[in-house]
């Protein structure tokens, strides 16, 4: 990337990181869900899908699934969301990893109530997530396959060996 190109972008970004700094922080977390979105609608993320989760998984409040159109958009929409969390947080909370960022085509975020994923649309469309957290996996295809009839005999009348002694060593 030429210099003046990438202090174009490094102004870019300080730019709209320090228009954030200017809002509080979330009320459930750094980000509210709302924020979150108009953050990666700047950057350009397309598709963007949010699940609110049960609070009985105690995992996260929310999901959200983007797509970005190269690898290059992925680590950058991550870069971003992750330096405006940065400068939102309290002292308290920790910085997220960016998690996937050696991946061509999936990276992820653990924004404390959120978690982001950042997809390219090959990769989101071959996972569909937002469809596996939404309806469950009873309705996941691949998780409700039939078992092969053939692994199915195998296991059901498999024994283990690992009692069998040699016919020398009986009685001894």
């Amino acid at each position: 990337m030429a210099p003046s190109i990438l202090k174009e972008y490094q102004l870019f970004l300080f730019t709209l990181i320090r228009s954030y700094r200017l809002f509080p922080g979330g009320v459930t977390g750094v980000f509210d869900i709302d924020d979150l979105v108009a953050v990666l609608t700047r950057d350009s993320a397309s598709d963007i899908v949010v699940l609110r989760l049960p609070a009985s998984l105690k995992y996260v409040d929310w999901l959200v699934v983007a797509t970005g159109k190269s690898r290059r958009h992925l680590c950058g929409t991550a870069q971003l969301v992750r330096q405006a969390y940065k400068r939102r947080r309290l002292s308290t909370d920790p910085v997220p990893k960016i998690e996937g960022d050696s991946s061509s085509d999936w990276i992820a975020l653990d924004l404390g109530n959120i978690a982001l994923h950042l997809m390219l649309s090959s990769v989101r469309k071959k996972y569909d997530i937002e469809s596996l957290w939404s309806l469950g996996s009873e309705y996941d295809t691949k998780c409700n396959e039939k078992e092969d009839e053939i692994l199915h005999l195998l296991n059901k009348y498999r024994i283990n060996l690992d009692d069998f002694q040699p016919a020398n060593n009986i009685g001894k």
